[in-house]
């Protein structure tokens, strides 16, 4: 996924507008929990990739669906990686015209932005002024924040992204 322009928001952290884009499978258990730590978070929309063979992430996600947070999107599950980079290559085409970045997670996968209250004003720091793409690290931690992750190294190379769009 790469954006070929630029777009330039002001220095006022409610200018970005930021969706989310992410493909479930199994994940409806907690599919709510993961919607309501965005949306506390400042994302504006989610797009969700469903690939359940069932309705019940409609029938969990109903109200979200009511006030327009959210767009469930029903999609084919047939490869995991083909199907989630097909799908996130199919809503940064499609559907993130009136957002200045998208955030590119899986279901299961939580932002952890430290200093920043919000997103906004993470991405609102100089540092990404020129940025197109940015890369957050990839750690798996326990249901006590403790690091589980194998892989969690200065070298880790696991990678998710927000992708200016617009």
């Amino acid at each position: 996924l790469q954006s070929s322009r630029i777009c330039h928001t002001e220095n006022n952290e409610n200018s970005i507008k930021t969706a989310l884009c992410c493909v479930t499978y199994n994940e409806n258990e907690y599919i709510e929990e993961f919607v309501r730590y965005y949306k506390n978070l400042g994302i504006d929309h989610i797009f969700i990739y469903d690939c359940n063979e069932d309705n019940e992430l409609y029938e969990k996600l109903y109200r979200y669906l009511l006030v327009e947070y959210i767009s469930i999107i029903k999609w084919k599950y047939v490869n995991q990686i083909e199907e989630t980079l097909a799908a996130y290559q199919e809503c940064y085409e499609n559907r993130l015209e009136e957002y200045d970045w998208c955030c590119f997670f899986n279901a299961y996968e939580y932002l952890n932005l430290y200093k920043d209250s919000n997103i906004n004003e993470y991405l609102n720091r100089k540092m990404f002024n020129n940025a197109n793409v940015i890369l957050v690290n990839n750690y798996i931690i326990d249901e006590k924040n403790k690091y589980v992750n194998k892989y969690m190294r200065k070298e880790n190379r696991f990678f998710k992204s927000i992708v200016r769009s617009g």
